[in-house]
């Protein structure tokens, strides 16, 4: 395998094109695997809608938000496809997420995962 090989995404950020030349260098050319990540981004996505839900609206609002996502035809479209917003909304979600744990308890670790999801967004 050789990283001239693949595509540079020029109208991506930067973060797809790496994402891909390291998955392609570990796991091969198979559409599988340049698909995998951007799948498991679709289910973070999922996941962190339920763990926001949580903070905000209790466990029932958390589980009817996560649902109505998981059973969103956008994404499961959008999850099957290298695509990179998969990966930006959840590190978005990591974001907020982190930014609420900050301002409530106020902990350098909660600023610094919110700064590196921010980081990890765009």
């Amino acid at each position: 395998f050789q990283a001239q090989q693949l595509f540079v995404y020029t109208n991506h950020p930067l973060t797809t094109h790496n994402l891909d030349v390291l998955v392609a260098g570990t796991l091969g050319l198979e559409e599988w695997a340049l698909r995998l990540p951007y799948l498991l981004g679709s289910l973070a996505i999922v996941a962190l809608v339920y763990a926001l839900g949580l903070r905000v609206m209790g466990p029932l609002g958390a589980l009817l938000a996560a649902t109505l996502v998981a059973t969103s035809p956008g994404l499961a479209f959008y999850g099957a496809l290298v695509n990179y917003e998969d990966l930006c909304i959840p590190a978005m979600l990591l974001a907020v997420w982190a930014h609420l744990r900050w301002s409530e308890k106020g902990r350098i670790r909660d600023a610094a995962l919110f700064g590196a999801a921010l980081f990890l967004a765009v």
